[in-house]
């Protein structure tokens, strides 16, 4: 299947429609070759692919690569895997090991406290409950990221991930949700904020559009559309942004708190790896990266990537490299 890849966020790399159709085709080859049909190999097997872009001497614009993401790389799987896609546009291969779901297990809580100084993070109750904070499932011991408020047939829900919000499709419709987590000192009754009504379905081994969830807040529950910033809570601005390679982006989480990032690359469909569920290819993905430093942790899922600094939601972050060094999103119109 090709990306939902537009001209317009190609189009400052010089990419005419023409163009577009063979990238797109290019695509769609590379992941059935690399991803859907793939021999495994001890090492070079390829977990993601998307669109980045190279960058040149001399004040030439950067043009168009194809990015492959693999597990890890020997010289064997550099050959194997070199080279340009059929079109003619050049293929950049990057070693990240794996990239994982950044839900914040029971097991994780420790290491998490050591690596990082907690009042960095939203991990305490907030009321009115503002967007970029600690959640879960009030049957469940870890913590997630409450990414923005959703309206419906004017009913408001929470939007996070599939994962945080649903445990990948393991917890019921109904499931009351806390603010902040049970982990971060969330009790119910006193913290049930809202309870779970929808999610896409996950699927191990098979593909999924997003990785995406909504809970319905209680009627009592007083709620605010604006997002932590750590000083101050800012409001989204409309409209939606397309993800565009090179974009200042920014983001609160339960974990980092707020950070600062850039978009890396667009289209990706990644091989991501939910602990004790198994692997999912999420489409049409982009990725971030922080220029030091980490753009996101574990516990950061379901946090909104907006634009920096006119906070338009561009994506959804949901997962990050083994590493910490690249986080992925679904894009907000998805």
């Amino acid at each position: 299947m090709k990306p939902n890849i537009t001209l317009s966020q190609l189009s400052h790399l010089g990419i005419t429609s023409a163009n577009l159709t063979n990238i797109l085709n290019d695509h769609e080859e590379l992941v059935t070759t690399y991803m859907e049909k793939a021999t495994r190999h001890t090492c070079g097997n390829v977990l993601g692919v998307g669109i980045t872009t190279l960058s040149h001497p001399a004040g030439r614009p950067d043009s168009l690569a194809f990015l492959l993401l693999v597990d890890r790389l020997d010289h064997a799987a550099r050959q194997r895997l070199s080279g340009d896609s059929p079109a003619g546009y050049p293929i950049v291969i990057e070693e990240i090991d794996a990239i994982n779901a950044l839900g914040l297990s029971e097991g994780d809580v420790d290491e998490q406290a050591r690596e990082l100084d907690a009042s960095q993070g939203f991990q305490k109750k907030y009321r009115p409950v503002t967007c970029g904070v600690s959640i879960a499932p009030s049957t469940k011991s870890y913590s997630g990221t409450l990414g923005c408020q959703v309206t419906s047939n004017n009913i408001k829900y929470m939007l996070s991930n599939n994962h945080v919000l649903a445990d990948c499709n393991s917890v019921p419709l109904g499931t009351t949700i806390t603010q902040p987590s049970r982990e971060d000192g969330g009790a119910v009754p006193a913290d049930v904020v809202a309870a779970l009504s929808f999610y896409v379905p996950l699927a191990a081994g098979g593909t999924a559009p997003v990785d995406a969830a909504i809970a319905a807040y209680n009627e009592t529950t007083v709620v605010s559309a604006g997002i932590e910033r750590g000083d101050k809570v800012e409001k989204m601005a409309a409209p939606v942004m397309s993800p565009v390679i090179n974009m200042d982006v920014q983001k609160s989480g339960r974990t980092t708190g707020a950070t600062n990032g850039t978009v890396v690359a667009i289209g990706l469909t990644v091989a991501t790896n939910y602990a004790g569920y198994g692997v999912v290819n999420i489409r049409d993905v982009f990725s971030v990266r922080h220029a030091s430093g980490q753009f996101s942790l574990p516990g950061d899922s379901g946090s909104v990537i907006t634009t920096a600094p006119q906070n338009n939601p561009v994506g959804l972050l949901f997962a990050s490299d083994s590493g910490n060094k690249t986080t992925f999103a679904n894009t907000m119109e998805d």
